[in-house]
């Protein structure tokens, strides 16, 4: 925008004026500059204020360690008033491109006179060309330079409508509870963690599964064994089980197992036995398994579930790997957040920072 107000300011005047106009308009420019600096940061700085005081009825100041939540919100609130404030004066600027679009192509008003021109000038000096009442060639719009300002308006559109989006809708504090951008971030489980949730939340079941133990294994896969306590009729018997199976999520954010092969004492007990089984697995996972889950992860999306042996905690082993996107965990800001999230013994946010 600069270009073409300096333009058109030194077009304006006569040759004998050019210095004074320049020097009008950049005093000015100085002017707006301090005046448009002042406003935002005053506003800013209010605005901050506004958030910070905010802090006793965020989510942070329930849970957690009372420093550590103060500090993580006094960052997100920082974060907001500046995206805050760059959204604005992106607007601005937006707004200033379209007057300033059509300075461009202003003729010079008619030169001196040559008497005016001789008080500061050689004769040698004036360039020939140029006669009295000539006006100055000065740049002209073009299919380019148009081109050129609406792409820019377009990029800077799009550019200010997905921040301003993140900032009323998901990315900022702007009501004041705390809630930072939403992220996704991985939740890694080893063979002991994932054994644990199954295990503490099998309640009754307990009494007729022993020594249960749930590994994760290539390609999204479970591997299942137990013993199967028999108590019946005077039959006392410990049967141990394999199960093979496939793990997907649900509509509901459940995980589903497809249970592929069961073995008993090693041999595979067929289709229709895997089928039984399948169904009162699930039927077990959505009952008690997944609301334990869901009451860990209170106001977080599941997004996928897989196993990998990729994940740094890992050290070459394969994890089951719980994928979530949320703004905050228990309080804490997904954003002060690592990825992935490590659970060597069972799943506990309590100390989640310290995992």
């Amino acid at each position: 925008m600069i270009a073409p107000i300096g333009t058109t300011a030194i077009n304006a005047v006569r040759s004998t004026q050019v210095g004074m106009s320049s020097s009008i308009v950049t005093a000015l420019r100085m002017v707006g500059m301090i005046l448009g600096l002042a406003a935002l940061t005053s506003w800013a700085l209010a605005y901050f204020r506004q958030l910070s005081l905010a802090y006793p009825a965020s989510q942070q100041a329930s849970s957690g360690n009372s420093l550590t939540g103060y500090a993580n919100y006094l960052i997100e609130a920082a974060h907001t008033v500046y995206c805050t404030v760059f959204f604005i004066s992106a607007i601005l600027c937006l707004i200033a491109i379209i007057p300033a679009l059509f300075l461009w192509g202003r003729t010079a008003p008619a030169a001196a006179s040559m008497a005016a021109l001789a008080d500061i000038t050689e004769p040698a000096t004036v360039a020939p060309a140029i006669t009295i009442g000539q006006r100055t060639p000065v740049p002209k719009r073009n299919i380019v330079t148009v081109i050129l300002v609406v792409m820019l308006i377009i990029s800077g559109s799009l550019a200010t409508y997905l921040l301003g989006t993140s900032l009323t809708g998901k990315g900022t504090l702007t009501d004041g509870t705390g809630a930072g951008t939403a992220r996704k971030i991985d939740l890694s489980l080893n063979q002991s963690a994932l054994t644990s949730v199954f295990a503490n939340q099998l309640g009754q079941q307990q009494k007729f599964l022993k020594d249960l133990k749930v590994t994760p294994v290539k390609n999204d896969g479970l591997l299942i064994n137990f013993n199967l306590q028999i108590d019946l009729a005077g039959i006392h018997r410990t049967l141990p089980v394999e199960l093979e199976s496939k793990m997907y999520l649900d509509k509901k954010q459940n995980m589903q197992l497809t249970v592929q092969h069961v073995r008993r004492d090693g041999i595979d007990a067929g289709p229709a036995t895997a089928q039984t089984m399948q169904t009162a697995l699930n039927q077990l996972l959505i009952a008690e398994v997944m609301p334990a889950i869901h009451q860990q992860l209170k106001e977080v999306k599941i997004v996928a579930i897989h196993t990998s042996k990729r994940i740094i905690c890992s050290k070459g082993a394969i994890t089951f790997v719980l994928q979530i996107e949320a703004t905050t965990i228990q309080g804490i800001p997904a954003q002060s957040l690592p990825s992935p999230i490590c659970f060597n013994d069972t799943l506990n946010f309590k100390n989640i920072l310290h995992k």
